[in-house]
């Protein structure tokens, strides 16, 4: 599989965890806005921010490494990665 058709998959599963991160954040300032101070605000945003980036780490880097293997057998990462999260084609 080339890296062509593997960044479709990276771009949906990036955007597709961004939501859910802002939409979680979201919720946190909304029951929080009134204890939170800017600082806990921002820092409450990069650690969730953090997160997302180090969990997405591992499965980006796989499906980079699919991609440069050019592993055509079966299910390839990328498929499987759409069908895990319900991601459209």
């Amino acid at each position: 599989m080339s890296q062509d058709a593997i960044d479709p998959a990276i771009e949906q599963l990036t955007r597709w965890c961004e939501t859910k991160r802002q939409e979680t954040v979201n919720d946190i300032h909304s029951r929080l806005r009134s204890k939170l101070s800017d600082a806990d605000y921002t820092a409450t945003e990069n650690a969730l921010t953090r997160f997302q980036s180090e969990l997405l780490h591992a499965p980006i880097r796989a499906l980079t490494e699919e991609a440069h293997a050019r592993a055509a057998d079966g299910y390839t990462l990328a498929e499987a990665l759409r069908k895990l999260f319900r991601l459209p084609d």
